[in-house]
């Protein structure tokens, strides 16, 4: 199973100068970044929609930068900043290791969103169950 979340990417161009951006980032089955995409702008067939896609774009903010930078290469960054060059390899090994704390993790996920859509569901039916009082009352929403 293939999966993606939202992720802040760096890069740095022959200059030395870094942009960052959100981009749609892209696992293989071990959990390795297999690729990377621009994000779209959050939207949704509806407003909550388009709430719940900004939400799950601020988690990336919440996740350690990915440094996009050499194509053939991504690597995580730290949430505390940069890594000196000696430390490299020893903070690539610890971020490998936690792989399986992050794919543990996405269940954790799936199952609270599996919990937010079933509140959305009740929402939006109180939602309609007012609409359908002020409705009675000659009262519009």
């Amino acid at each position: 199973m293939h999966t993606w979340n939202y992720r802040v990417t760096r890069a740095t161009n022959s200059h030395d100068e870094q942009s960052f951006e959100i981009s749609e980032v892209y696992y293989d089955r071990e959990g390795y970044i297999s690729g990377w995409a621009n994000a779209d702008p959050p939207s949704g067939d509806s407003w909550l929609e388009c709430e719940e896609d900004f939400k799950a774009m601020a988690l990336a903010f919440e996740r350690p930068v990915v440094d996009v930078s050499d194509p053939d290469s991504p690597w995580e960054v730290p949430l505390t900043g940069s890594v000196p060059k000696a430390n490299l390899e020893e903070e690539l090994k610890n971020i490998r290791r936690e792989r399986s704390v992050w794919k543990a993790e996405a269940l954790t996920l799936s199952e609270r969103f599996d919990i937010a859509s079933k509140a959305n569901d009740e929402y939006r039916a109180t939602i309609k169950e007012l609409e359908k009082k002020l409705e009675q009352y000659g009262v519009e929403s």
